[in-house]
């Protein structure tokens, strides 16, 4: 059996098992212990710098705490045996306290309590990056998409504007058949305007008198009249 005492670990072959109380802990950062529990009759024990208390209970709190407790009136201690590495690797604490009182924290317990804050600080970092990956993935799905729907409202102007440039064609050639059309009204209106013209000269006829050589020759003979067309 090993146990902590004055700054150094050491083998405990004094030690008799008969004179355990068998007990289990958890510790702050939920780390489950087995410690064992001696029964010690030395006032030197706390000079010693080992973790020591007077009862189960305020050893229990102890643990609890991961401070140096000491309780009672030097005479009859129980030390803690502990069989787990980092309370063998523990440092002192320093000087030991006064009776009821209690000291700082040993040193692997800051380092086991810097080391929960990385682990706790480094979750949080890896929860901020999937978060902000996710964040950033969202966005650029979101971007995709609009950018998706403004080339889908161009595509719509543009289809829009052909139609509408179709209907421009479609009103030109509309004109072109009405110019069309007047000038095929014209053209009827002329002809007619002709036809008529043609038959009024007809109608009227075109009259020369011609005196012929016997009117001439024999005057006061009536004239013959000859007509034209």
């Amino acid at each position: 059996m090993k146990t902590r005492q004055a700054g150094r670990i050491r083998n405990d072959s004094d030690h008799d098992p008969s004179e355990d109380i068998a007990m289990e802990g958890r510790t702050d950062f939920g780390e489950k212990i087995d410690i064992a529990v001696k029964k010690v009759t030395n006032e030197g024990v706390c000079g010693q710098q080992v973790w020591t208390v007077c009862t189960q209970e305020d050893m229990l709190v102890a643990l609890r705490r991961e401070v140096w407790l000491q309780v009672g009136d030097n005479t009859t201690i129980l030390q803690i045996v502990v069989k787990v590495k980092q309370y063998y690797d523990m440092k002192g604490a320093g000087e030991c306290p006064k009776p009821g009182e209690q000291s700082i924290t040993t040193s692997w317990c800051e380092q086991a309590k810097k080391k929960k804050n990385r682990k706790k600080k480094n979750r949080k970092k890896k929860k901020n990056r999937k978060k902000k990956k996710k964040k950033k993935k969202k966005k650029k799905k979101k971007k995709k998409k609009k950018k998706e729907e403004e080339e889908k409202e161009k595509e719509k102007e543009k289809e829009k504007e052909k139609e509408k440039e179709k209907e421009k064609e479609k009103e030109k050639e509309k004109e072109k058949e009405k110019e069309k059309e007047k000038e095929k009204e014209k053209e009827k209106e002329k002809e007619k305007k002709e036809k008529k013209e043609k038959k009024e000269k007809k109608k009227k006829g075109c009259f020369f008198v011609i005196k012929s050589k016997d009117l001439i020759s024999n005057p006061g003979s009536t004239g013959k009249s000859v007509t034209l067309v």
